[in-house]
C-alpha cells in the first residue's frame, strides 16, 4: 500500500473529508488530493504530522511494505516479547489456580480416611423388599410403605464424608477450580503447541526429502 492509500484510508477511518484534514494541516485541499491520488507527496514536516494526527509511526507512511505498525521489525519484536510476558502469566495463573483446587481435593480425600462419616443403609429389621422401587420398605402410619434407614459410621468413603461436613459445594468449587486451570493452561500453550507441530511436519518433510534423495543416489 502506497502513502496515497494509506492517507485515504486513515482519513476516511477517522471520518475526515479532504477539507478537515488540509485545515488540521493548514494547507490546502487539493495537496491532500493530489497525495491521495499519489501525484504528489507530503513533505517531511507534513508527514510529522500526519503520523502525529491518525496515532500512526511515519515509518509506516514512508514504507510501502508496511501495511500496519505491527509489520515494522521493531514493532513486531516487541508485540511477540509483550505476548510471551502475558502467556507465562497466564501459566503462571492456570498453575496456581490448578494447584489451589487440586490440593482442596486432596485434603477432602485424604481427611476422608481419618475422620468418620455417617452413611445410611435400609433396616432389615420388620421390613419387606419392593420390587417396584428396588428399596427396603416398612409400613407407616395408615399402612403406607416408608423408606426406612440406619445410619452406619464408615471412613475412607469420600461422598459420605463430603455429605455428613458439608463440603459438597466445597468439593465441586475445588473441581472447577482444576477445570479452569486446564483449560487456561491450554489456551495460553496453543502457540507453542502449534509452533511445536509445525517444527514437527517440517522435521518429518526434510527427513523424508532426504531419504528420497538417498535411495534415488543408491539405486
Amino acid at each position: 500500500m502506497n502513502l496515497g492509500d494509506k492517507i485515504h484510508q486513515l482519513r476516511k477511518a477517522n471520518g475526515m473529508s479532504q477539507e478537515e484534514l488540509a485545515l488540521q494541516l493548514t494547507i490546502s485541499r487539493q495537496a491532500i488530493s493530489k497525495w491521495e491520488l499519489g501525484e504528489s507527496v507530503p513533505d517531511t514536516e507534513n508527514v510529522v504530522q500526519l503520523s502525529k494526527l491518525f496515532g500512526v509511526s511515519t515509518d509506516y507512511l514512508l514504507n510501502d511494505e508496511y501495511d500496519s505498525d505491527t509489520d515494522i521489525p521493531a514493532v513486531k519484536v516487541s508485540n511477540e516479547k509483550i505476548e510471551r510476558k502475558y502467556q507465562n502469566l497466564a501459566r503462571k495463573a492456570s498453575c496456581l489456580i490448578a494447584g489451589i483446587g487440586l490440593s482442596g481435593v486432596l485434603v477432602m480425600l485424604v481427611l476422608s480416611f481419618f475422620l468418620s462419616a455417617m452413611r445410611t443403609k435400609p433396616y432389615l429389621g420388620d421390613t419387606f423388599y419392593d420390587t417396584d422401587s428396588g428399596l427396603y420398605m416398612t409400613y407407616g402410619l395408615f399402612s403406607k410403605p416408608l423408606r426406612y434407614t440406619e445410619p452406619i459410621e464408615v471412613r475412607g468413603e469420600l461422598f459420605p464424608f463430603l455429605e455428613t461436613y458439608k463440603l459438597s459445594i466445597l468439593f465441586i468449587t475445588c473441581c472447577l477450580l482444576v477445570i479452569i486451570g486446564v483449560t487456561i493452561f491450554i489456551l495460553s500453550a496453543k502457540s507453542d503447541i502449534r509452533g511445536l507441530l509445525s517444527y514437527i511436519l517440517k522435521k518429518n518433510i526434510v527427513a523424508s526429502n532426504f531419504k528420497r534423495i538417498q535411495r534415488k543416489f543408491i539405486f
